[in-house]
This record gives structure tokens, C-alpha cells and sequence, in this order.
């Protein structure tokens, strides 16, 4: 009996860590994220950037937030997909969020929906990467 709750006991431990770390990569990226567009405003204030540019540049950055969030989730935890799958879907409903608030209004579109399929995909191929790395 004792050895069943031990068992549970350690699987609990092991969920609780992946939540955690899962946690920890999504809002790691939303602060790179969240520089990364300061950055970027900098960059168009002193420029006179087209708006032809914003898509993709904000694309590239929502990469680089989810690379730099994610290998901090899984620094010092066994590699695992599916938290760089979790994290990118943390970032990405908390990015939506954050910008949201700033922006003064909620806008449920279309474009949401691949923002997740984006994080979730984007998360799963870094944090396979960064299993492949470990090996």
C-alpha cells in the first residue's frame, strides 16, 4: 500500500513540475515578446518602417519570444515535447491578453485561432529541438 502511494505521490511531483515549467516558458516568453515589440516600436519611431513590414516582423518575434521562453522552461528538467506544446499555448492566450489590455479591446477573430496553432506548433518543434539537443 505503501509503495502505491509513494507511486502517486511522485507522479503528482512529476505534473506539478511540468505545469510549473509550462507556466514558467509561457511567461518567460511573453516578457521576451513584450521587449521584443518595444523594440520593434523603437525601431518604426525613429524609422519611417511601412506597415508592410509589421506582420511578418511580429511573426518573427513571437518565434524568437517562444525559442527564448521555452529553453528556459526546460533548463534543468527532462526534455519533454509537451511542454513546449503547453508553453506556447500559455503564451499565446497570455499575449493575446496582455496586448488586449493594451490595445483597449478584445478582438476574437479568425487570426486567434492560428495564433494558438502557431504557439502550440511553434512550442512542440523547439521543444523537440531542444530534445534533440540534450541527447
Amino acid at each position: 500500500m505503501k509503495a502505491k502511494a509513494h507511486k502517486n505521490s511522485a507522479d503528482r511531483g512529476k505534473t506539478l513540475n511540468f505545469i510549473l515549467s509550462s507556466i514558467k516558458g509561457g511567461l518567460v516568453s511573453v516578457l521576451a515578446a513584450f521587449v521584443l515589440i518595444v523594440i520593434f516600436a523603437l525601431v518604426i519611431k525613429l524609422t519611417n518602417l511601412s506597415e508592410e513590414w509589421f506582420q511578418p516582423v511580429t511573426q518573427v518575434i513571437k518565434g524568437i519570444a517562444l525559442i527564448i521562453g521555452i529553453c528556459s522552461a526546460m533548463k534543468g528538467e527532462k526534455p519533454s515535447v509537451f511542454i513546449g506544446t503547453l508553453a506556447g499555448i500559455i503564451f499565446t492566450l497570455l499575449a493575446f491578453t496582455l496586448f488586449s489590455v493594451i490595445d483597449d479591446g478584445f478582438n476574437f477573430s479568425l487570426n486567434l485561432i492560428y495564433d494558438l496553432l502557431f504557439g502550440a506548433g511553434g512550442g512542440t518543434l523547439i521543444a523537440l529541438m531542444c530534445k534533440i539537443a540534450k541527447k
